[in-house]
């Protein structure tokens, strides 16, 4: 069930789309289930003008795809998509690091190193697997750091994916713990300005976590399936 919110909202299509994203990534909609303005916006408690809003932003960031006269339906990804995603994830994410490793602030520093810290404090705690909240995201703390607007805007809707995607295929504590390792190695470099070493490592990096996505366990069904 997707939660009722606030129909005096001042930024009502703002809300819908944050509460029918939510929904997704919980898996309260199901990958490739239908999305119809009318259900959605009865179950919201809103009309369905902000709703159709909110499904276009959610089309843009890859989380809905549009089925034409028929509506919406969640995403779903072949192998073949997740494989070219992360060909392009690379490429943008080795740049931000490069970049940030020029341009970052001694706070932004400090905050990339709390945000590790954390997420290590997490995984001994063993309460999560250290993936922390979008907010927080490792990743998108660095390309922030590397001041771009064109890039920020270009790795937005590449953000959201890898959320649903990490989402619906289960990390494992292993790769969690690995991944932590692989994201202190990027901070050192980028801490000792290295933009070479840091956009080395982030590739490295980025490319591990392709491999462990679309080793045969961790697809789901449709994901195992060519698309249409």
């Amino acid at each position: 069930m997707l939660r009722s919110i606030d129909a005096t909202s001042a930024s009502l299509v703002a809300v819908v789309e944050d509460a029918i994203e939510e929904a997704i990534l919980d898996q309260k909609l199901p990958e490739g289930g239908a999305l119809t303005e009318a259900d959605l916006a009865a179950a919201l408690g809103v009309s369905r003008s902000p709703v159709r809003d909110a499904l276009k932003r959610l089309a843009y960031k890859g989380l809905v795809q549009s089925r034409g006269r028929r509506g919406f339906s969640v995403a779903t990804f072949s192998r073949d998509q997740i494989a070219d995603f992360f060909s392009i994830r690379e490429a943008l994410e080795g740049l931000a690091a490069r970049l940030a490793a020029e341009r970052i602030r001694d706070d932004e520093l400090a905050g990339l190193r709390r945000h590790l810290d954390h997420a290590e404090r997490e995984q001994a705690s063993k309460r999560d697997l250290g993936y922390p909240a979008a907010e927080g995201d490792f990743h998108w703390m660095i390309a922030r750091a590397a001041r771009s607007p064109q890039l920020d805007a270009t790795m937005e809707p590449i953000q959201a994916r890898l959320r649903l995607l990490r989402r619906r295929s289960g990390a494992t504590r292993e790769r969690a713990r690995q991944a932590l390792t692989e994201h202190r190695a990027i901070l050192s470099a980028i801490e000792r300005r290295n933009a070479d070493e840091a956009e080395i490592l982030m590739r490295a990096h980025i490319r591990m976590a392709r491999g462990n996505l679309l080793s045969p366990g961790e697809l789901s069904h449709s994901q195992r399936e060519p698309s249409a």
